[in-house]
């Protein structure tokens, strides 16, 4: 798959302005059948092979929303853009209502109580369903609403929920996730498991399918030669990967994929010479991406490959950092063992805590940092003084954007030990 980056306007045919319009504002996402009623299948193929529509797999089935490419096409620029999770979940509570019988109320419906500003950042709105008026939440991403949502929800709503005798329903495809939390307030707020799916055996995550195929043939993909003259484009070790044979890629590839975690068909391509098939049985699924903070018209449309069925739990932008730390590992040149390169489990991860640790052959330890473009100045100073105070030996600093990188070694090349390495991992490398 390919990065998609807003370029010129794609031209509409009559009606397709307010059709991906109504998509992106109230519908949140497109299921398949929904795309074909609204464009037909050929207009629709037309659309998402020019980047206007993105597609997803979701529990619920193949999802599809507007890019930055069909934002420009629609409003003429591409602007600030609504989140791909909060679109997805926005998709998820329509459907769900749907499958449920229940009737969702804009805020500016006349029958509307103007429940919503009781909980303004939190995604609500006012519904019918479960025997009277509601105030209606849901959540698909990240697998439903965690203890801590809840419990801050609750706490933000429960005088005026009670005071005003309304209730609360939060819409999740869980059936455990968050329980114990949603406990605390049952006397006006209900966790209601849901899940609208729209195509038989839809699921987020797929086994990859067992290929005869081998379209970069059993040999290298680079003679020692060719290494030669690309080197400094690919990160050393990756270069010496891609003059192994096939099954030698193959054999590091899978061991990459149980250190990390995670590996995208971007990164398999890059440092591999391999591609998803190359990999049969792995469990993959299709999502799209914003792999840096403030850069809304970059999206990336990539397969991820994860390690284990229990990772299959995470949401997008958790396993978007873990890639970004595969890619730091790569490019650092630390090998794929778990014992050396230690990622943090984000449960346990804090503010002084690095991403991960890189122990060296000698014992000392090197923090690792992962940053798509949210931490400020002050926020990354404080973290490079707190990993020096805690006494690693240096900092592995990643970020996505070369710009970036430009200023961080501006201003913090002083830092004794740092190292800022570009982790753009769905950039083909210049050969």
């Amino acid at each position: 798959m390919s990065p998609r980056i807003a370029g010129k306007p794609v031209s509409l045919l009559n009606g397709e302005k307010e059709q991906l319009e109504l998509l992106y504002e109230d519908l949140g996402a497109w299921t398949l059948a929904e795309a074909q009623a609204a464009l037909g299948d050929g207009r629709l193929a037309d659309l998402l092979q020019f980047g206007v529509l993105g597609q997803q797999d979701t529990e619920m089935g193949p999802m599809l929303q507007l890019l930055a490419t069909g934002r420009r096409a629609v409003y003429g620029k591409v602007g600030e853009a609504r989140s791909l999770v909060s679109q997805l979940d926005r998709a998820y509570v329509r459907l769900s209502a749907k499958k449920e019988k229940w009737l969702l109320l804009a805020s500016d419906d006349p029958f509307a109580e103007g429940l919503t500003r009781y909980a303004p950042n939190h995604n609500l709105q006012e519904a019918y369903g479960l025997g009277g008026r509601v105030l209606l939440g849901g959540k698909l991403s990240d697998g439903g609403y965690s203890e801590s949502a809840i419990r801050a929800l609750g706490r933000r709503i429960r005088s005026q929920a009670l005071s005003k005798g309304f209730r609360v329903v939060l819409l999740t495809p869980s059936p455990r996730r968050g329980r114990k939390a949603a406990e605390e307030f049952k006397n006006f707020l209900e966790l209601y498991t849901v899940l609208p799916i729209q195509q038989d055996g839809a699921r987020r995550f797929r086994k990859v399918p067992q290929s005869e195929e081998k379209p970069g043939g059993d040999g290298p993909i680079l003679t020692e030669e060719m290494a030669r003259l690309r080197s400094g484009s690919l990160p050393p070790a990756t270069l010496k990967i891609l003059q192994l044979p096939r099954q030698q890629r193959i054999k590091m590839a899978r061991q990459a994929l149980r250190c990390d975690g995670v590996i995208t068909d971007h990164q398999l391509a890059h440092h591999y010479g391999l591609q998803v098939g190359d990999l049969p049985h792995a469990l993959i699924t299709s999502t799209l991406l914003r792999p840096q903070a403030k850069a809304d018209a970059l999206e990336v449309a990539t397969d991820i490959l994860i390690a284990n069925p229990r990772m299959a739990r995470l949401g997008d932008a958790r396993l978007l950092h873990l890639i970004n730390l595969a890619e730091l590992r790569h490019h650092a040149g630390i090998a794929p063992d778990p014992t050396k390169w230690i990622v943090t489990p984000r449960s346990r991860l804090r503010y002084e805590e690095p991403d991960a640790i890189y122990v060296e052959e000698s014992g000392t330890e090197i923090a690792a940092e992962s940053d798509i473009g949210h931490y400020s100045p002050k926020q990354i100073s404080d973290k490079l003084s707190t990993f020096r105070d805690r006494g690693f030996n240096g900092v592995i600093y990643g970020a996505p954007s070369g710009l970036r990188c430009k200023n961080l070694r501006q201003r913090f090349g002083q830092y004794r030990g740092l190292q800022v390495i570009e982790t753009a991992w769905w950039i083909p490398p210049t050969l």
